[in-house]
């Protein structure tokens, strides 16, 4: 359906970029000895810390095969997950972003959570959102509405936040007639 658009952190799309390795370069993993990964991310163990992006598979997750998100520590900005999709067409869009419901470690995750901070770019420029994390609901929460130029287009979430972690899981893109966002302030 080219009126829906969703990419979750399982699809192509997705990518994690990992400024610490001086580089900048994409990263599909960063493979540890003994560490057992998940399509090139760390499983995220329950009870130990997650100071690099990490995979975590749970019911309460968006998916259509698996349900899975990526989560990280948060931290100075460095640390970036990063949603690529194809925009049919040049218009008005509106961006969504998915919370997984009510799971132990959603709950844990968002009690001392903050904003979550959010770069949407494509030809015409990039614009800067912020999400109230800890205010979202389970499920699709808005982002806003936005004008894009249709082609490539990435959605970039950073781990820069004043609270304790930050959670990849599912961005959907819809068809809009360019209703004022809900729950997120432009920068």
């Amino acid at each position: 359906d080219e009126e829906v658009i969703v990419v979750d952190d399982l699809d192509e799309g997705f990518e994690i970029v990992d400024g610490d390795s001086g580089s900048g370069m994409r990263i599909k993993s960063k493979k540890k000895d003994n560490v057992e990964t998940d399509q090139g991310l760390p499983v995220m163990i329950p009870g130990q810390g997650v100071s690099e992006w990490s995979r975590y598979t749970t019911p309460e997750a968006f998916g259509k095969y698996r349900h899975t998100f990526a989560i990280v520590k948060g931290g100075s900005g460095d640390k970036t997950a990063v949603f690529g999709v194809e925009i049919p067409q040049a218009g008005s869009w509106d961006l969504e972003v998915y919370l997984p419901r009510d799971a132990s470690i959603m709950r844990r995750a968002l009690r001392d959570t903050d904003s979550w901070k959010f770069a949407v770019e494509d030809d015409s420029g990039s614009q800067d959102v912020t999400f109230e994390a800890q205010s979202g609901e389970s499920g699709w929460n808005s982002l806003g509405s936005f004008e894009l130029s249709g082609g490539e287009t990435r959605v970039t979430l950073s781990d820069e936040t004043e609270g304790r972690m930050v959670i990849a899981d599912a961005i959907r893109w819809v068809r809009s007639s360019g209703s004022p966002a809900a729950g997120a302030v432009e920068e």
